[in-house]
């Protein structure tokens, strides 16, 4: 797989992200789908939402039609991966493998991360949204 760093403006596939870490966990690709509650299916499809979020530069819209997730579900998979990674050893083990499966150089990993603890992303993103929404009324 060719770096994002050797030939800027490629991103990462989802389909591949989302076919390791089914493997990973040792199950098919259609189960990440499934609305469902259960442990063994939400903590994979929680770590999918959290990578692709930043590998593949997709937003909580895109994610959420991906997965036929609403918004609100997004956005608290993301934080659930953020808390548990920072709280828990054993998860945050089992996201470095995964991070590690997936994405080869270390330069990669670290940022990509660093983009998935990161507590203010989904804030910015509204803000800005915010932000932009009263400009275009301001100027009507």
């Amino acid at each position: 797989m060719i770096s994002p760093y050797i030939a800027p403006g490629i991103t990462h596939s989802k389909e591949r992200i989302i076919k390791k870490i089914a493997a990973i966990y040792k199950l098919e690709v259609k189960d990440l789908y499934i609305k469902t509650r259960v442990t063994r299916i939400v903590e994979p499809r929680q770590i999918s939402i959290a990578i692709m979020k930043n590998a593949c530069k997709m937003d909580n819209n895109d994610l959420s039609l991906e997965f036929n997730q609403s918004n609100s579900n997004i956005v608290h998979a993301r934080k659930c991966v953020m808390n548990f990674y920072k709280n828990d050893r054993n998860f945050r083990k089992k996201v470095d493998d995964i991070m590690e499966a997936i994405f080869p150089f270390q330069e990669e990993r670290a940022m990509i991360l660093n983009k998935m603890l990161d507590p203010n992303m989904d804030k910015a993103l509204v803000g800005l949204n915010r932000t932009s929404k009263v400009q275009s009324i301001e100027l009507v």
